[in-house]
């Protein structure tokens, strides 16, 4: 499982917020893209 996947999985659980993902894996680490956050925000809508 790759770190995409991995947050994804994490965060469609309800583990991690769409707040905490941007600004942790996004801003912070570059873990993800932008293209790659909002994929995973836009698939639980």
């Amino acid at each position: 499982m790759n770190m995409y996947e991995m947050i994804k999985q994490c965060y469609d659980w309800g583990v991690y917020t769409a707040d905490y993902v941007k600004s942790y894996f996004v801003d912070k680490y570059q873990s993800i893209t932008q293209e790659q956050y909002e994929q995973i925000v836009a698939a639980k809508q």
